[in-house]
């Protein structure tokens, strides 16, 4: 599948999109209008009510959207009075998606937020199909399974996982080109992929655990714009260490959400696991009119960023770039140390060549620390000065006692 260009990154700056070109590919199905173009079989209008049987309820004043028990085809919400959309999950539920559809979309609802301690089930047919059509797609609690049991052109935008979990068999997408996890669990699986299986602009890890496992192309794939140094400035609300807060949003629904300090993808904490047949990271820069000029002035690590304390391989951590100078651009990904990394090809059309020193497996986390209860702790330099000094006083203590007794004796 050739590249496109992505949906505008902020909302207030479409003037800015053609800026921001990344990989995602996304079908061209008809738009997110629950009254047309995706043969909805729910479809949940403004004032509070219920659907399929009690099994959809819906609550107008609080825009919360509650499955408990549905098992049917595609939903979507059509409540344009309204910017932020809650789905509440009880017991369990599943959603069938045929060619062409949207397990759930939303008509005029930038914000959805799954809550609950229930699951969603989205599964679809064969053809192209999309679990959700959302904006801003954000996990919190629930356990969300999108499934892929015919091998389909499918796939799944999401923003954020701060609980809960989420598990795909589909290509997962950065909704708006960004993707952060600062909790909860995250595994995407696919075992005959053709472009890479989780993409986004921008991707910081701070928490939980995730696991990526993708045979036949790169398990991650980020695409930093060099234009937006100067443009992410303008949005910055804070920075905090590794990570820049920046305001997506409009004032009366602002969005802060974190992205790297400096380039694409930030592992600043959590328990990652990248693991694929073809490269486990590739992160290309476009944008540059001077490659060389570009990592000079800002390290070979720029566009990968391994924060302190989170090891690679239980080693430290070794990035690497290699300046492609042909229609690719660069590119840095994780290496093993060794000298002479070379990239070539697109991610994206199946021709990707990497050097064997370029990891295909790489687990990113913390170094443990052992636990040591119930053990005996090793005898550190420190620890044997305080034994030997506790020894020198008892003995100081025995030599007085014996001469007491002594004189005593003698007396």
């Amino acid at each position: 599948m050739s590249k496109r260009v992505f949906k505008s990154m902020l909302p207030l700056l479409v003037i800015f999109a053609s800026l921001f070109v990344v990989v995602a590919p996304k079908a061209a199905y008809a738009e997110n209008m629950c009254e047309e173009g995706n043969s909805w079989d729910v479809v949940v209008n403004p004032g509070s009510g219920t659907y399929a049987d009690g099994k959809i309820t819906y609550a107008t004043d609080s825009g919360v959207m509650t499955l408990n028990g549905y098992n049917g085809g595609p939903i979507c919400v059509d409540d344009t009075s309204r910017n932020k959309l809650t789905v509440e999950l009880e017991g369990e539920n599943k959603i069938n998606v045929g060619d062409g559809q949207y397990g759930v979309g939303v008509h005029g609802i930038e914000y959805v937020t799954v809550v609950g301690n229930g699951a969603l089930v989205i599964t679809g047919d064969n053809g192209k199909w999309r679990a959700m059509d959302v904006s801003f797609l954000s996990v919190e609690n629930g356990n969300v399974r999108v499934l892929n049991p015919y091998n389909s052109e499918c796939s799944l935008d999401i923003n954020s996982i701060t609980g809960g979990s989420v598990y795909s068999e589909c290509m997962v997408f950065g909704g708006q080109e960004i993707f952060y996890q600062f909790g909860g669990d995250f595994e995407i699986k696919i075992d005959e992929a053709t472009e890479p299986c989780f993409a986004s602009a921008f991707m910081v890890f701070n928490g939980g655990t995730t696991n990526i496992e993708c045979n036949g192309a790169p398990a991650m794939y980020g695409e930093y714009e060099a234009e937006f140094d100067d443009l992410m400035e303008q949005f910055t609300v804070e920075t905090d260490g590794n990570i820049r807060w920046i305001n997506l949003g409009e004032d009366e629904f602002p969005m802060i959400v974190p992205i790297p300090l400096h380039g694409s993808v930030l592992f600043n904490d959590g328990d990652i696991t990248l693991k694929s047949d073809v490269a486990s990271l590739i992160v290309s820069l476009g944008g540059a009119s001077d490659v060389d000029a570009f990592f000079a002035e800002k390290g070979k690590d720029y566009l990968v960023m391994v924060a302190d304390g989170m090891m690679v391989n239980s080693e430290s951590p070794s990035v690497d770039s290699y300046l492609n100078r042909d229609e690719n651009g660069a590119f840095s990904t994780l290496t093993d140390g060794a000298d002479g990394t070379i990239i070539s090809g697109s991610p994206w059309d199946g021709d990707l060549e990497v050097s064997a020193n370029v990891l295909k497996t790489a687990h990113i986390a913390k170094l443990a620390v052992p636990d040591t209860d119930g053990e005996e702790v090793p005898e550190t330099g420190d620890s044997k000065i305080t034994i030997f000094a506790i020894m020198a006083v008892l003995g100081i203590v025995v030599e007085s006692l014996l001469l007491s007794y002594i004189h005593v004796k003698n007396n």
